[in-house]
């Protein structure tokens, strides 16, 4: 087929395929979401995960306290980022967990959760930032 479309599944070049190399292409990033345990993050990130996301709303059943994030964070790569996931939370508190925590992104969610979401990096809490 070479580098670009090609003829597709019918063969009549109505569909494209991907092309054959992707040196000019970025391969996308993955962020798993809702993670409350060591197991649960060593595996995400054994399956190729770029990012872990801590739920830190009180009110969802996949949240998790400072402690527990703290040692998930200290045993992971340095390549994965932590993402602190924060809902109608004031933004000083935010800061202030990410440093605790070793978080270094966080998405805040204000009011209607999809409709006013906001990320931020936090500021840098460690080298790793």
């Amino acid at each position: 087929v070479g580098e670009g479309w090609g003829e597709g599944v019918s063969g009549k070049g109505d569909r494209p395929v991907a092309p054959t190399t992707f040196s000019n292409m970025a391969l996308p990033k993955i962020k798993i979401c809702g993670i409350t345990n060591q197991i649960d993050a060593l595996q995400a990130v054994d399956a190729g995960a770029d990012a872990l996301g801590f739920v830190f709303y009180k009110k969802s059943p996949r949240h998790v306290n400072l402690n527990v994030v703290k040692s998930i964070v200290a045993d992971l790569p340095p390549f994965v980022l932590p993402v602190g996931v924060f809902v109608n939370e004031d933004p000083n508190r935010v800061q202030g967990t990410g440093a605790r925590s070793r978080i270094c992104t966080g998405c805040l969610f204000r009011d209607s959760l999809w409709r006013h979401r906001q990320n931020r990096r936090l500021e840098p809490c460690h080298e790793g930032c």
